[in-house]
């Protein structure tokens, strides 16, 4: 018994191995891994958009479909598509001050981070309605900092960081905004 498995299974491994297949370094395999699980994203987001067309042509003004459809276009990179998506969730709601934030922030995101006009004022019109809202009063005062107003934002962020409760998961990148 000794003998006979471990020759078995080299009997085995000469027939169904591959023993003449050089050995992959260790970054090559990660690399494959990388690519494996980053093709593996990119059809969640194609199934994510599709699923969730789908709903809306059942159901146009289901919010969540709308919702959804803008994340996983915003995943694929097409910010301009997902600024459509969430206008159309903004109307659907009525003007809901949590869709406003998102639009506003998805504005940012497809002008590479500058806080526009339109964006300035999608996150004005949450704080008509919630004057605390904090990712509303972050981005206005990113905004500032944008224009050149760098005591306002420093300001704006230090008042918003020491409003900030412990749990709140956003008061690091506020912080960190305020020690650049």
């Amino acid at each position: 018994l000794a003998v006979t498995v471990p020759l078995s299974a080299l009997a085995l491994y000469a027939f169904l191995g591959s023993p003449g297949t050089p050995d992959q370094p260790h970054a090559a395999s990660a690399g494959r891994v990388d690519k494996v699980l980053s093709a593996l994203e990119e059809a969640n987001l194609r199934l994510a958009v599709e699923t969730n067309r789908k709903k809306l042509l059942a159901n146009p003004n289901d919010i969540s479909a709308w919702l959804g459809l803008a994340k996983a276009l915003q995943g694929q990179g097409r910010s301009a598509d997902a600024v459509d998506a969430l206008s159309k969730a903004l109307i659907v709601s009525n003007g809901d001050p949590n869709i406003r934030g998102i639009y506003g922030e998805a504005l940012m995101l497809a002008a590479n981070g500058i806080v526009t006009k339109e964006s300035r004022e999608a996150f004005t019109g949450v704080l008509a309605e919630r004057p605390s809202d904090p990712r509303a009063r972050y981005f206005l005062s990113l905004g500032d900092w944008q224009d050149g107003k760098h005591h306002e934002a420093l300001t704006a962020w230090s008042k918003l960081a020491a409003e900030a409760k412990a749990e709140d998961g956003w008061v690091g990148l506020v912080r960190e905004r305020i020690t650049l």
